[in-house]
């Protein structure tokens, strides 16, 4: 179960990354929906005491951003499993941070992972720096594998 939820932390992370890129890097109008996949390069898992998974164990992330099979931006990201409950699916509040070409975008929300390699999920856009500075709106989330999301980012200005 603990790799299970460790794999789909990291999977919503990607995602994250991705969407948050796609608002921050193509300058789009409000009412614009864009799509990308993210890779995950690098994840750890943080298990606080009682030892095995619970709640406020976390994962760490980092994510390559890829459009058209360029590297257009990474992220760093991290979950905190904020319900843990036995037969019940886990829950996380994710946070993650995309560095683009001209600012950065932040992302966050909950996010129930059942089954990390293939999940659905909706994250708010936060807010962003540079000329980023205005970006809110939502990505929806949608893992693929262990390592590969897509997502789809709707900006809203």
């Amino acid at each position: 179960m603990r790799k299970l939820v460790t794999a789909a932390v990291a999977a919503a992370l990607a995602v994250l990354s991705v969407a948050a890129f796609a608002s921050a890097s193509t300058h789009t109008a409000p009412g614009t929906t864009i799509s990308f996949v993210a890779k995950t390069t690098q994840f750890a898992q943080i298990d606080l005491p009682p030892a095995g998974f619970g709640q406020g164990d976390q994962v760490v992330f980092h994510d390559l951003l890829v459009s058209q099979g360029k590297v257009i931006g990474h992220d760093g990201g991290s979950c905190q499993a904020t319900f843990v409950a036995k037969g019940q699916v886990p829950q996380f509040q994710c946070v993650v941070t995309f560095v683009l070409r001209g600012g950065q975008v932040t992302v966050q929300g909950l996010l129930n992972i059942a089954n990390p390699a293939s999940f659905r999920g909706t994250f708010a856009i936060t807010g962003g720096t540079g000329i980023y500075k205005t970006a809110r709106g939502q990505a929806t989330i949608h893992q693929t594998s262990a390592t590969l999301a897509t997502i789809t980012l709707s900006i809203i200005a």
